[in-house]
């Protein structure tokens, strides 16, 4: 091969790995890919040669090669020895490094061991995610997703050039495989990406070959596109999102040294001492603005009877400490708004439409209160229904920590997971279209509506999938005129943040915002069975009335309504119910208008007349 060719080979690898890593996919080493079969029921641990040999297809036996301290080793080889130990690997640069990468991203389950819940007891795995139900794996499925991992590994093991490919397609099945049966709530997709960071880290390196097999401190970086950057860009959504793919790529780029995770519109990488300023220092030259998220864990080491069933006391990694320190990078605090200039967004969505509708998405605290949350509901949860769980001999919960590096990221994962199935709501068939941002700290999606009810079927759809996530977050929906100016949408969504208010649904008319949080949506929930036998004319004439007369008027005339047999007389209670509970929540004008716009998202439940 002459030089040129190689050159032009590799830099079709890397930019093959870039669209991989922009697409948020990880291509690390599966090495614990395993556990999808292993268990007590075979004898046979995720690591043991004989379980290789009888599971690996024979066609890809020794085809997959991996870069090592300047060795290359079969990916059989490195499954076998990432746990090894002793005299016989002190030698072994390659295995150590293995060994201790691993270990050290496993910190994620030293924090909360309490219970072994399925290995010492033959049961089946289960997965417990920050959002949706438990993923439980019995024998079928184990078996049924064995099978797909096999065919990946045959269909890549003769291109030596794309068998990433095939390490990001397995680590893409095992998201939601638990990585240890003591720890649940992390999958087999961020310890693989986890591990290898670490491995591949140069500082973590140089100590390994110094014999410092013990780190201190570790950090996992989240980048983000500063805020004022995505007000100022926020023009036009097609081009906006361009852009900031664009900057995605560059920021992609200048980490990629150190492995680089996309989760969203988040970049997330692991440092170690030291490093933090150097990726500061290459954010900083291109001249762009982003938030840094900086968590610092401060480990410790001591020896603990872990092992089901065994009165052995390992050594364990634990977390002593978790911190947070938040940076700004180029960003520039403030920009000339100008509302004389509008963004008419009915032109960008494909169709005319005469509304808005802005969906904002918001975790309530940060990370670590986050995890706490997530942790105390999930403990309860196996508390109930694990009730054959084994306690180990010596729990440990020893830190008051509840975050760790595989948890923040499996927190990350799976609440971008929550935004895809939210932007899917948005727009079922193509919901990048609709997407203005998917950050962690904030997500924005946006939706055209020919009326302004269709807001409360769009809030409700997402408030179903909300119920389904494990963790605090706020849920706004802004309904408006296309011309309305995003800056202003902006500061209802930031007021929901800083005062710490529950899911709201607002409507700006004009010059009037008529504001419900989640308390005043579910009223008006609580009256939808009750309006579906409501002729639709007769339902216009209520909501023409609401506007004209006292509230006290209004109900006499509901009530009028149904002794003159035109409306159901439980129709009518239950509208004056309404009315009250509205009135001990609202005042004046206010009041008024929430009824005004209650009334109109109860319409479209109303019964069409049939015409003859």
């Amino acid at each position: 091969m002459t030089e040129e060719v190689g050159k032009s080979v590799r830099q079709a690898k890397v930019g093959s790995i870039m669209d991989l890593l922009m697409g948020g996919k990880v291509g690390a080493v599966p090495h614990d890919l395993l556990k999808v079969v292993a268990g007590r029921r075979r004898g046979q641990r995720h690591t043991s040669h004989k379980l290789v040999e009888e599971m690996f297809p024979k066609s890809v036996y020794g085809k997959y090669m991996i870069a090592c301290e300047g060795e290359t080793h079969t990916i059989e080889e490195v499954i076998e020895k990432h746990h090894a130990w002793g005299k016989l690997f002190m030698h072994k640069p390659w295995v150590l490094l293995w060994k201790f990468s691993d270990s050290h991203s496993v910190v994620a389950g030293r924090f909360r061991l309490e219970y072994d819940y399925w290995y010492a007891s033959d049961g089946d795995p289960f997965f417990v995610g920050v959002y949706g139900d438990f993923k439980e794996w019995n024998r079928e499925s184990k078996s049924k997703w064995w099978s797909k991992i096999s065919e990946i590994l045959v269909k890549y093991c003769d291109n030596v050039e794309e068998q990433f490919k095939a390490f990001a397609d397995i680590n893409d099945l095992l998201k939601s495989f638990p990585a240890d049966s003591r720890f649940p709530f992390v999958g087999l997709k961020t310890h693989h990406w986890l591990t290898d960071a670490i491995r591949m880290n140069k500082v973590f390196q140089n100590r390994i070959k110094d014999r410092m097999y013990s780190l201190r401190r570790m950090y996992l970086v989240r980048v983000s596109l500063a805020e004022p950057e995505v007000e100022h860009r926020l023009k036009e959504l097609r081009s906006f999102r361009d852009e900031h793919l664009r900057i995605m790529q560059i920021v992609i780029s200048v980490l990629l040294e150190w492995f680089p995770l996309r989760i969203g519109d988040d970049v997330y990488l692991v440092c170690l001492e030291g490093e933090v300023e150097e990726v500061c220092k290459a954010l900083a030259g291109t001249n762009l603005g982003f938030y840094i998220d900086v968590f610092e864990w401060t480990i410790s080491r001591l020896k603990k009877k872990v092992i089901p069933k065994k009165e052995e006391a390992v050594p364990i990694l634990l977390v002593k400490k978790c911190s947070l320190t938040q940076l700004s990078v180029g960003v520039h605090e403030e920009f000339e708004f100008a509302p004389e200039s509008y963004a008419e967004w009915a032109r960008i969505l494909d169709g005319a439409y005469d509304y808005v509708a802005w969906v904002c998405v918001m975790p309530k605290w940060d990370m670590r209160k986050i995890a706490e949350e997530f942790l105390v509901w999930g403990e309860k949860e196996l508390s109930e229904k694990k009730k054959d769980r084994v306690a180990l001999n010596e729990p440990v919960r020893e830190c008051k920590e509840f975050l760790s590096p595989e948890l923040a990221l499996s927190i990350a994962g799976g609440y971008n997971d929550f935004l895809g199935d939210c932007a899917k709501v948005v727009n079922e068939e193509d919901p990048e279209a609709n997407t203005v941002c998917k950050s962690f700290n904030k997500a924005v999606f946006i939706r055209g509506l020919n009326e302004p009810s269709e807001g409360y079927f769009l809030y409700n759809e997402i408030l179903d999938k909300k119920g389904k996530l494990h963790m605090p977050a706020v849920l706004s929906v802004v309904v408006a005129k296309p011309k309305y100016p995003f800056w202003r949408v902006n500061e209802i969504f930031k007021e929901a943040r800083e005062r710490g208010l529950d899911d709201c649904l607002v409507f700006v008319v004009g010059e009037k915002m008529v504001k419900l949080t989640d308390k005043d949506v579910n009223l008006v929930r609580q009256v939808v069975p009750f309006v579906k036998d409501v002729s639709r004319s007769q339902f216009s004439e209520i909501i023409t009335l609401s506007r004209r007369t006292g509230l006290e008027e209004l109900k006499f005339l509901i009530e009028g309504k149904a002794a003159d047999g035109k409306i159901p007389f439980k129709s009518s209670q239950k509208l004056c119910w309404l009315i009250d509970q509205l009135a001990l929540r609202f005042k004046g004008e206010e009041l008024k208008a929430v009824v005004y716009r209650s009334l109109k998202m109860l319409e479209p439940f109303t019964r069409r007349e049939r015409w003859k």
